[in-house]
C-alpha cells in the first residue's frame, strides 16, 4: 500500500487541518481514521507506513508530489517501531531540517517504556500518546489531539497578529 492515502473531512469548529499519520499496522490506521470520523474533526489525514515515507511525504518525492493530495501537514501522529526507518529516526531527520524543525509531531506509539518517551521528547516530540487497548479510549486520545490541534492554531494566530519589529 505504497503512497496510499485516505481522507476525512467533516464539519468541526477546528477549520481543516492536514495530519500525517506514520504506522505500519494498518489495523492501528484505520481505527484512527475511524475515531476521527466519529468524532466529527475535521481533518485530512494521510497516511504513510514507515518512516521513508515520512521522508518522502515530507519533501514531496514521488508519489506524493501532488501537493493538494498531499498537502504539508499540521500535525504528525508518528508511530515508532516502523520498518526501513523508525520514529526516533524520523524525529532526528525532522530536527535537522529548518524547513520541517517545527512541525509539530505526537508520537502515537504502543511502547509506553519510559526510555522511549524520554527519548522521543528529547528529540522533539511535543506529546507521547500511548495506543489505548479500547476503541472508546482511542475517542479520548483523539479528543487530545482535537484540543492540541486548537491550541496550536491559536497560537499560530497570536504569532500572525503580532506587530513585526522590523529588526
Amino acid at each position: 500500500m505504497k503512497g496510499k492515502h485516505h481522507q476525512t473531512a467533516h464539519e468541526s469548529a477546528l477549520g481543516p487541518v492536514s495530519i500525517l499519520v506514520a504506522d505500519d499496522e494498518p489495523d492501528d490506521a484505520l481505527l484512527l481514521q475511524r475515531a476521527f470520523e466519529k468524532e466529527g474533526i475535521n481533518a485530512q489525514l494521510n497516511f504513510v507506513h514507515d518512516g521513508k515515507q515520512v521522508l518522502d511525504y515530507l519533501s514531496g518525492n514521488p508519489p506524493f508530489e501532488d501537493r493538494l493530495a498531499n498537502p504539508l501537514p499540521t500535525l504528525l501522529l508518528l508511530d515508532l517501531k516502523m520498518p526501513r526507518m523508525d520514529g526516533f529516526e524520523v524525529l532526528e531527520w525532522l530536527r535537522h531540517h529548518p524547513v520541517f524543525r517545527r512541525l509539530a509531531v505526537i508520537v502515537f506509539s504502543g511502547s509506553d517504556q519510559p526510555v522511549d518517551i524520554e527519548r522521543a521528547c528529547t528529540l522533539g516530540a511535543v506529546r507521547y500518546l500511548v495506543k489505548p487497548p479500547r476503541f472508546e479510549d482511542l475517542l479520548q486520545m483523539v479528543r487530545t489531539v482535537e484540543k492540541f490541534l486548537r491550541k496550536l492554531a491559536a497560537d499560530r494566530a497570536l504569532c500572525a497578529d503580532a506587530p513585526h519589529m522590523g529588526i
